[in-house]
């Protein structure tokens, strides 16, 4: 099932969609804050409150369907990314037509190991490059 046309792949829904779609490919998703008209992102402010004081912000980049640089985000977080995530991740990503971009999806993870859905996001299409240091010494 798509819930986004096929013509549109780098497009995600929005949030109300987002979170209907993640509960239903097995992420964990908070009750968000709905009537806060003041708040640009209530899935992402309703994952930090669950996530608790020592919760952790992670983005996972997902392309082609896939979490990209998994064993980065690992060695950061020092856990592994749960089995279910990464196919929660492949999962909302052909449910909403996305499968072929590059977005991110944001999680805060508490210290039960829950992984509480915050959103998602577009990505650019644009290579992802690692930053270049300035030369020693100027001139």
């Amino acid at each position: 099932m798509t819930l986004i046309h096929e013509s549109l792949p780098s497009e995600l829904p929005d949030a109300l969609l987002s979170e209907f779609t993640a509960t239903r490919v097995g992420f964990d998703c908070p009750q968000p804050l709905w009537d806060d008209d003041t708040s640009p992102f209530v899935l992402l402010e309703a994952a930090l409150r669950a996530g608790g004081a020592s919760g952790r912000l992670v983005r996972l980049v997902v392309a082609g369907g896939v979490v990209v640089g998994a064993e980065r985000i690992e060695s950061l977080l020092g856990r592994r990314i749960p089995a279910r995530i990464r196919d929660a991740a492949a999962r909302f990503a052909a449910s909403t037509g996305t499968a072929a971009a590059a977005f991110g999806i944001d999680l805060v993870v508490d210290d039960g190991d829950r992984w509480w859905f915050g959103g998602a996001t577009a990505l650019s299409n644009a290579p992802i490059t690692t930053p270049r240091r300035a030369p020693a010494g100027g001139s």
